[in-house]
Parts: C-alpha cells; structure tokens; sequence
C-alpha cells in the first residue's frame, strides 16, 4: 500500500493496494453540456503526485458491499492486518508518516465509516456496529439480530444500516441506540423527506413509502454501497469492474457516466465536489 498526496489543491491521500497500478480519476458531478466531468491522471506520471510512504504486507477484508480502509482528520485506518499472518484487527496508520497508531483485535467485520473524530466498524455473521475515538478508546458497541450489515451511512447525528434479511435499522452515534426500524424492506439511505431503495436498480420514495418519486434501472444489480451527495447520487455497477453514474437525487435522471472500467469502490470529497476511482 502506498500513501500518496496531491501538491498544492487537495490536501489528501490515496490508499493502493500493490497489486493495483491504476490511473486516478478526479471527476465532478456536471449536467450534460457542461464542462466534461472526467480528467484523468496517470499516477506515474502526474507532476502533481507526491510519493509520501510505502507500507508492505497490508492484507484488508474484501467485501463487494463496503470498503475496508477509510481515513478522516490524518488518520487511515484498515480492517485487516499490516503483518503476515494476517489476522483481524483494525489497524489506524497517521496518514502522512505511516507509523502504526494504534490497532485492536475485532471480529468479523464488514465495513469501516470516519469522520472527524469518529470511526464505526460494522459486522456481519454476528452483526453489530462499535464506535471508536481517533485514540482507538471504544465507545459504544451495539449487537444486532440478522445475517450481516450490507450497507452503512453516518447522516447528521444517526447511523443508517441495510441489513439482511432485508431490515433498516437507524442508530443514534453518540449512543449506539436504535431510534428506528422498518423490516421487508431495503432502504438503503433517508432523509427527512425521501428514502431510497435498493430494488433492481434504485428509487426514491416518500419518507413513509407510499410515493414513488422516480425509478431508475440499472443494466445489473448494485453491489458497493452508492455515495449520496447534496444533490446527486453516485453508483458504481458491477462486481470486478463496472460503470460510476452519477444520477440526479430530485429526478432520478442520469447526469453522466464512465466507460465499463473501474475497478475499484469510490471516495468522494464534498468539500472540492470531486470523486476518486480506479481503472484497469
């Protein structure tokens, strides 16, 4: 894995494991008829890429629905190990020099989520979710009922979980308590006026269902967990590789689309509006 930065704009990272050596994409969610929203950069080449540290044996969990490293606030943090034999542990790494923070033996786990002075772990076989500080002092841990957790957002001061069987669950994040639940259904994200299924493809609803605002269809079934931003949505199609659409949140119209050749999950930085992927 190796931590790169780009100079002089967007003061960040890119997590890569050594079997990848990928282009980076920087898109932005643009309308038709405006400027095209894809500009690709060679990371081998690119003037702006500063190799910062390489870090070897990283072994992280694979799983098709939510992504194993995620970093926040100069922290990066991976489920998987850094040594061999791997084991299951969450490793939290400073983002600029690569040194080991902090690591703790953890189960199962599905997916990790941070924020500014906060990370969630999600579980599946025994599902659950923990919340950790940037210190790695665990707050809160919640077990749950069902097979997995197949998605998980942090939205304003709740945690939202697509579980399985189909169940959404809300928690509250400052206590780990269910303040919401509805089975038989696979919402995936809510608001306080929409909520978007998961059903051949997506659509968006009324809070309590009984609208159906759009339907949008997709050439196969979602798999990794789709990135809602203000105004738009963002899906990566496929398993190994697949297409990113970027949709419209209010009429569910596709405002653009890559070629059949990512590779990878999606980061997306709200603060600059641009997105990163991998291509073969």
């Amino acid at each position: 894995m190796k931590l790169l930065s780009r100079k002089n704009k967007v003061c960040g990272f890119f997590l890569r494991m050594e079997f990848l050596m990928c282009m980076v994409f920087l898109l932005s969610c643009t309308k038709p008829g405006t400027e095209k929203p894809l500009v690709v950069h060679s990371v081998s080449t690119a003037k702006e890429i500063e190799l910062l540290q390489t870090l070897h044996s990283v072994y992280a969990f694979q799983n098709d629905f939510q992504p194993a490293i995620a970093g926040s606030s100069g922290l990066v943090c991976i489920l998987g190990d850094i040594t061999y034999p791997p084991q299951s542990k969450v490793n939290c790494l400073d983002s600029l020099t690569g040194k080991l923070n902090w690591q703790r033996d953890i189960g199962t786990a599905s997916g990790i989520i941070m924020a500014p002075d906060e990370i969630y772990i999600t579980y599946g076989g025994r599902p659950g979710v923990e919340r950790y500080d940037f210190a790695g002092n665990s707050i809160w841990s919640r077990s749950l009922t069902g097979t997995s957790v197949v998605y998980a957002y942090l939205n304003k001061n709740h945690i939202q979980l697509f579980m399985h069987p189909e169940r959404y669950l809300v928690l509250d994040n400052r206590t780990g308590e269910i303040v919401e639940e509805q089975k038989g259904e696979e919402i995936i994200f809510s608001t306080d006026t929409n909520s978007y299924i998961r059903s051949f493809g997506i659509e968006s609803r009324s809070k309590d269902l009984s609208q159906l605002y759009w339907h949008m269809q997709l050439p196969n079934n979602i798999r990794l967990a789709p990135i809602f931003t203000k105004e738009s949505i963002l899906v990566r199609t496929g398993r190994t590789h697949g297409a990113i659409i970027c949709v419209d949140r209010k009429t569910g119209e596709i405002l653009w689309e890559t070629d059949d050749n990512i590779i990878s999950n999606i980061t997306y930085l709200s603060d600059v509006n641009t997105l990163f992927a991998l291509a073969n």
